[in-house]
């Protein structure tokens, strides 16, 4: 099974040497004792709530060497649970379903940005970016 790349996905694209995708993936299956998506669905979850975790860590480091303070312990939850609770994240929770690598991953969120160097208009994305942005976030405060 670990020998031979071609097991590792259906996707001709993704039949590398992912040893620890797959050992996930062996995993997930010993654990459902076959293909029973609840164990995947559950060990994506896992992942996830680890990565808040270690997300909340990192936050707090950095509020605490930028300004130490008892607020960042907050400061750093309440960024942890704006992550983990916005709807963008199901996009990145959908991606990490289909065990990417890294490379996949970082492919994956510079998309924008690259299809803004083929276009020709890398230079104006960020403004038009922050425009939208502040766009709607004043859309949304006047709406209330």
């Amino acid at each position: 099974f670990f020998t031979d790349a071609r097991t590792f996905s259906a996707l001709a694209a993704n039949q590398t040497w992912r040893p620890i995708v797959s050992l996930s993936l062996a995993i997930d299956y010993r654990l459902g004792h076959g293909l029973m998506p609840l164990w995947f669905h559950i060990s994506t979850f896992f992942w996830f709530l680890v990565q808040l975790l270690l997300m909340f860590m990192l936050f707090r480091s950095v509020f605490d060497g930028a300004a130490p303070g008892p607020a960042n312990r907050y400061l750093a939850l309440f960024a942890t649970t704006w992550y983990g609770l916005h709807p963008a994240i199901a996009e990145t929770v959908k991606i990490l379903k289909t065990s990417p690598d890294v490379t996949e991953i970082c492919v994956e969120r510079v998309k924008p940005l690259r299809f803004a160097e083929k276009n020709g208009i890398y230079d104006g994305f960020f403004n038009k970016f922050n425009e939208a942005m502040a766009a709607e976030e004043t859309e949304r405060w006047e709406g209330q």
